[in-house]
């Protein structure tokens, strides 16, 4: 009797493991418009690296979405996720990745001490005002968690959502170099998109972070690519890709992510950034 048990409990945690699914939404945009003011990077190299990562770690190739470039709309990222919230089931792993420029924006409902919201900046957003452009397809933070919060509520408590973004807030000019190094390209601009006045901003509490977030780069830091060879990469999607597997807990990923960095040469310093409940640290990442 005891043997029936022990191979039906055996039976059953190898069915609860089989019906977790793992969904995936990657973004990657190397070229903007020419009208949009953002200049070149290489956010679709990144899909080298990644989508081989996600398979590695149980991702079927028919669950991971890409949208490159001008496939890279705001719309049909928040479609995207929007469609994950509908997909997905509790228990499920949900990764998200986004290799793109990044844009301090103005705060216009007061959930931010500094007076400026965080933007990944989408294929069909602009630097600035130009052609009576005021943000409306950048993609903000609080719009971003509030797509996340709608998932992660699917997935429940026994679900895992990971996001990743190898992009900069308030990092240097799109490309940087001098006369004695080679070109320094970076993910981000120092100039803040300052949104045009709103009557009546809608007044909203910051919600709970209930997944992992890593960011390559600290606000207040420029993130550069990396280039092994010929090719450049997002240097978090690059670390990334070498070390992640679905076991690890939080707290060693982050202590591999960091040793990554160390070893990549760099201009200008910068650290991966960690977004986490601390509770969540000693779990596994993806199980």
């Amino acid at each position: 009797m005891r043997r029936f048990l022990a191979i039906l409990l055996c039976l059953l945690c190898c069915l609860s493991a089989a019906a977790q699914q793992r969904w995936a939404v990657v973004v990657g945009i190397s070229t903007y418009p020419a009208t949009s003011g953002w200049s070149d990077i290489s956010g679709e190299n990144d899909f080298e690296l990644v989508v081989p990562m996600l398979t590695r770690c149980g991702f079927a190739e028919a669950d991971i979405t890409t949208l490159a470039n001008a496939q890279a709309t705001k719309a049909a990222i928040v479609g995207s996720l929007q469609r994950l919230a509908l997909q997905a089931r509790r228990g499920d792993v949900v990764y998200i990745h986004f290799s793109c420029h990044g844009q301090l924006i103005t705060d216009v409902d007061g959930d931010e001490g500094d007076g400026w919201d965080e933007a990944l900046i989408p294929y069909d957003a602009k630097i600035d005002d130009r052609g009576g452009y005021n943000g409306e397809n950048h993609l903000i933070d609080d719009e971003l968690n509030a797509l996340l919060a709608a998932i992660k509520r699917r997935i429940g408590d026994k679900g895992r959502v990971v996001v990743v973004v190898d992009a900069c807030y308030s990092g240097g000019v799109s490309r940087q170099n001098d006369e004695e190094a080679e070109e320094v390209i970076v993910r981000g601009a120092r100039k803040k998109f300052d949104l045009l006045p709103v009557a009546e901003p809608t007044r909203r509490e910051p919600l709970a972070i209930e997944w992992l977030c890593i960011s390559a780069c600290q606000s207040y830091q420029v993130n550069q690519e990396y280039k092994p060879d010929e090719v450049s990469y997002g240097r978090l999607s690059y670390a990334m890709s070498r070390v992640l597997e679905p076991s690890l807990s939080v707290e060693r990923l982050q202590e591999l992510i960091a040793e990554q960095y160390e070893a990549m040469p760099r201009r200008y310093p910068q650290q991966a950034v960690f977004d986490v409940e601390p509770s969540l640290t000693k779990q596994s990442v993806m199980q």
